[in-house]
């Protein structure tokens, strides 16, 4: 299983700010915005049931407390990997980030059992141009609450994921150094994007290899509207360790 947190916060936060420092300076952080990396050919029209019957990188999920892992017997905050647990809440996995996509997705209603799709363009202006919005706004009937947008920002990643302690599965095969590695499809919008996409998105986008900057991948546990909900939510590192930058792109240039 995952291991905990470390307690040594202080020297984690320290070493994600100067690795962001550093990754601003070199102008890895722009805008979300417009920006697209295409490795590891991700393709914003595939859906994690395409991905799935395909055979091909297994989906990452994390369970909410409803859906198909809720109905599988997952507790609300369970990060699994097709059949396999990874962690449970704040159990953090070890990511780099490979591939990622970002464009905008039409917000759609939540069916219970049923898979509603939603239609994804690339920009902002693109959004614009078919008449909706990409901005929140206040309910003018509702005072204080906020009305989201028709489009929301969005990102599909493909993620190279350290193999908890203790855990065997199929996924995991790749030996770099003393750790071994298994890759992860990860789709992420709305509040999982806000907290889990986004923070990835600012390192590595325009970053020739985004895989240089170490994050963790976890669920966590929020208050929203009187209750306790669990989110995704992902935290810059560092900068990845040279030795294994170097071994995960002499991995991909193997893949092709």
């Amino acid at each position: 299983m995952a291991q905990k947190p470390s307690n040594d916060t202080e020297t984690t936060e320290a070493n994600a700010t100067e690795a962001l420092e550093q990754a601003q300076k070199n102008e890895v952080a722009t805008k979300t915005e417009e920006s697209s990396l295409r490795l590891g050919s991700v393709n914003i029209d595939e859906t994690p049931q395409d991905i799935a019957s395909s055979g091909g990188i297994p989906v990452l999920k994390t369970a909410y407390g409803v859906g198909n892992l809720a109905n599988e017997g997952h507790a609300p905050g369970t990060i699994v990997l097709g059949d396999y647990v990874l962690a449970h809440v704040d159990e953090p996995l070890k990511i780099y980030t490979v591939g990622v996509d970002f464009y905008w997705k039409e917000v759609t209603e939540y069916v219970r059992g049923q898979f509603v799709p939603a239609n994804k363009v690339r920009t902002r202006a693109e959004v614009h141009a078919l008449g909706k919005t990409t901005d929140w706004t206040d309910d003018p009937n509702v005072p204080g609450k906020r009305l989201q947008p028709d489009y929301r920002p969005a990102a599909d990643f493909i993620f190279l994921i350290e193999q908890p302690k203790d855990l065997v599965s199929p996924h995991f095969t790749l030996r770099l150094g003393d750790s071994v590695y298994g890759l992860a499809r990860y789709y992420a919008d709305k509040t999982a994007y806000d907290k889990a996409g986004e923070p990835i998105v600012k390192v590595v986008a325009g970053a020739d290899r985004p895989y240089a900057f170490e994050f963790e991948f976890l669920t966590s546990k929020y208050p929203v509207g009187g209750e306790t909900r669990v989110f995704p939510r992902s935290r810059l590192v560092g900068q990845t360790d040279a030795e294994l930058a170097e071994a995960i792109a002499s991995a991909l240039a193997e893949v092709g």
